[in-house]
């Protein structure tokens, strides 16, 4: 069912509009980018869509296509996030609370269908995608004129304010200045934004560890504590200093016997990452990818060895595909702790090669515990669509 089928046979009446955003790849950057780290990702040929019209009353009525339920919200009532298996609103009610909080006027409520092409769980962050999905959609309903940087600020200030994920801008910045052939670069502590062409149709393959991760209830939060307590550590003996990634990695190692270890190992990643996104820039505009790929598997290596936010199943993936005919590289992509695997190969790289991992993936955790992969390239940001 098309999200405009969904949309009729809810409400009885033709969406007004049609929003589609993609979901991102975080192509290197692990953790970095609410540490004040640079960061790339690419937005993704998958997203989410949204089908909107504007309501006479107050009222904003949503469905999805993983749910029959329609969940019903007030503007005037929208403090409180919803738990359970409405919790899947709070994203577009997020939203809707940021746009009235920077005084946008709303003088109306919406109709809302929801549907998206994205593997859930997968650390593709629908979330970003359904946020700005929604956010481009209100903006067509009306008349409103937001810039890419904003939209993307506005979709992050509902994930960190409204739903409670303390996440960077990384996922929103790569979805809304997404590009077809492109890398998304951001400077996160300047918040600037940059296009990157690769000159090629640069091929992703995405391995689904199907070992879903929630952002809320995992140790994503944790992990940001820990780097935010080494922040403060460092902050004390250096007063200048703005971030972990401006730390020089040998004052970290002149501390490591007067800080804890996950202090270290986890500090010692954000640096070391931090270096390799710059790294990767470089060789991309040497068009060397062989030397992207070795830093992607490096990015790999300091997830799961100091970052410690790496499972057995993703490692697997990783230690499988590299060891592919035409894998350049390959890396955990997103949080961590369950998720995907992000592959580079070559533009030979097959279905088939595709369909071994997956086989030694099923012989190596059991029947029930399967990879779903596909493979995806850079595509365009939030825009509006006719039909499916």
């Amino acid at each position: 069912m098309t999200v405009q089928e969904l949309f009729e046979n809810t409400f009885g009446l033709s969406a007004e509009t049609t929003s589609f955003a993609p979901g991102r790849v975080e192509f290197i950057g692990n953790h970095t980018d609410y540490n004040g780290g640079d960061v790339m990702g690419v937005a993704i040929d998958k997203g989410v869509f949204i089908a909107a019209s504007k309501r006479e009353d107050d009222e904003i009525h949503m469905v999805s296509t993983i749910s029959d339920e329609v969940v019903m919200r007030r503007l005037s009532c929208l403090e409180k996030p919803l738990e359970g298996n409405n919790s899947w609103t709070n994203y577009p009610i997020g939203v809707i609370c940021s746009l009235l909080k920077r005084d946008f006027n709303l003088p109306t409520g919406f109709n809302i269908a929801v549907a998206s092409n994205l593997p859930v769980g997968a650390g593709l962050s629908s979330s970003a995608a359904i946020e700005l999905s929604t956010l481009h959609a209100i903006m067509q309903l009306n008349g409103f004129d937001i810039s890419k940087a904003d939209m993307a600020r506005i979709g992050r200030q509902s994930e960190n304010e409204y739903v409670g994920i303390p996440s960077g801008i990384l996922d929103q910045g790569t979805s809304s200045f997404g590009k077809e052939g492109s890398i998304i670069y951001i400077n996160c502590k300047e918040e600037d934004f940059s296009v990157l062409a690769t000159g090629k149709k640069l091929s992703l393959w995405i391995f689904n560890t199907d070992h879903k991760h929630s952002l809320v209830d995992s140790l994503y939060g944790q992990r940001h504590q820990e780097c935010s307590e080494a922040f403060d550590y460092f902050k004390k003996l250096n007063p200048d200093l703005e971030s972990i990634c401006d730390l020089n990695l040998e004052v970290l190692q002149e501390h490591e016997n007067n800080i804890s270890l996950n202090m270290f190992k986890r500090t010692r990643h954000v640096i070391t990452e931090h270096r390799r996104v710059h790294a990767v820039k470089e060789a991309l505009n040497e068009s060397d990818l062989n030397r992207v790929g070795k830093l992607l598997l490096g990015s790999h290596r300091s997830s799961q060895h100091d970052f410690e936010n790496s499972i057995p199943e993703l490692d697997f993936l990783v230690d499988t595909l590299i060891q592919q005919e035409g894998v350049l590289g390959a890396r955990l992509s997103g949080g961590g702790f369950g998720g995907a695997v992000m592959a580079l190969t070559v533009d030979s790289f097959e279905s088939s090669q595709a369909e071994k991992v997956a086989e030694a993936y099923k012989d190596k955790f059991g029947e029930n515990r399967q990879t779903t992969f596909f493979n995806t390239y850079a595509s365009d940001g939030p825009r509006s669509i006719q039909s499916l």
